[in-house]
Order: C-alpha cells, then sequence, then structure tokens
C-alpha cells in the first residue's frame, strides 16, 4: 500500500489552485473507477461510460489540456492507496477528458506471452494514446470497437 508522503504533500500544496481542482476531481473519478471495478457488474462500466458521454457539457469555458489531463491521472493514482489498475486509470481518464470537452476513444487490448494472455485498457485522443501509454503498448492487439459503445 503505498503513503503519501509530507513531501508529496507539500508538493500538492504548491500547485496552483486549478491544478489542485483537477487533481481532486480526478482522484473522485478514479475512487468511483476503483469501486465500479471492485464492486458493480461489468455492464455497468459501458452505462458509466455511456452516461459520462450524456452528462458531459459540450460547451464548456475552459477546456483543460489533454497533456494536463494526463498528468492529474498519473498524478493521483500514483499517490492513493492501494493499486490503481490500467482500467480504472482509463475511466477516470475518459471521464475526465469528456468532461472537459475532448472526444476520448476507449481502448482495451491484449497480447500474448508464452504461457498467458495479457489485457491493458488506454484512452486515445485523436488516435493518440494519452492515458495508459505504456512503453509495450504497440505489443497490445486493441480489441474491435462495438458501434454505439463509448
Amino acid at each position: 500500500m503505498s503513503v503519501v508522503s509530507l513531501s508529496s504533500v507539500y508538493g500538492l500544496a504548491q500547485l496552483e489552485r486549478r491544478d489542485r481542482y483537477l487533481l481532486a476531481e480526478t482522484i473522485i473519478w478514479l475512487v468511483l473507477a476503483r469501486f465500479t471495478l471492485r464492486w458493480a457488474p461489468v455492464r455497468w462500466i459501458s452505462q458509466l461510460l455511456g452516461w459520462i458521454d450524456y452528462m458531459t457539457d459540450t460547451n464548456k469555458k475552459e477546456i483543460v489540456s489533454v497533456e494536463r489531463i494526463g498528468w492529474a491521472v498519473r498524478t493521483a493514482a500514483d499517490r492513493l492507496p492501494g493499486r490503481t489498475t490500467c482500467f480504472a486509470r482509463a475511466i477516470a481518464g475518459y471521464s475526465l477528458l469528456a468532461r472537459h470537452g475532448h472526444r476520448p476513444q476507449f481502448r482495451i487490448g491484449v497480447t500474448q506471452t508464452t504461457d498467458r494472455m495479457e489485457a491493458h485498457a488506454w484512452i486515445e485522443c485523436e488516435n493518440e494514446p494519452v492515458i495508459g501509454n505504456i512503453e509495450a503498448l504497440a505489443e497490445y492487439r486493441p480489441l474491435p470497437i462495438t458501434e454505439g459503445e463509448p
């Protein structure tokens, strides 16, 4: 279990107000994603993403950059106690990007090693990975996207 150190709290206190608000919003989405993945049926995840799309205000006055949202997801996820999976990061990232006026695409890919299959979730904007961009991402074969799904 990770612990928030005093130096990281001090570093967060030095951030601009808008970055602190973005981190707070990110933490809320990460906790919601982790809770949903742990306790809710899988079909609720798709419904959650659909609800986010429905509730998104596309006329938001202040659009936070894709890069800044990626930073917020990495920073918050690394500081939360426990393990934040790529799936939880992707759900939170998708939510934040959509809410801040971007058009994210949710991706899940699989790769096979000699003895097992592995999956990874990530978010793309304009066909570029922005959340979950790991070094071995090119090894993952994206699953097909079903029309009408987030």
